[in-house]
């Protein structure tokens, strides 16, 4: 299902993916905020659920925190 136009213009609406490489030997995990122009991509060890689910609580915790306290949340 595709992105409704409005969440594309509201900060801190992420598209999330993994990208798999060549013989599904390396894995990527990609979030785009599409809004703030700005994409934070992470090297995963596996494609495991829980490798996923991790990295994305990882960046959640320590990344996303900083879109949060921009003033156009306040």
């Amino acid at each position: 299902m595709p992105l409704q136009p409005e969440l594309k213009q509201k900060p801190g609406h992420f598209e999330i993916d993994t990208i798999f490489g060549k013989d599904q030997k390396s894995f990527l995990l990609t979030l785009v905020d599409k809004a703030l122009k700005t994409v934070i991509i992470r090297k995963l060890s596996n494609k495991r659920a829980e490798t996923v689910v991790a990295a994305f609580r990882n960046i959640a915790a320590n990344t996303l925190c900083e879109f949060i306290a921009r003033p156009y949340h306040s």
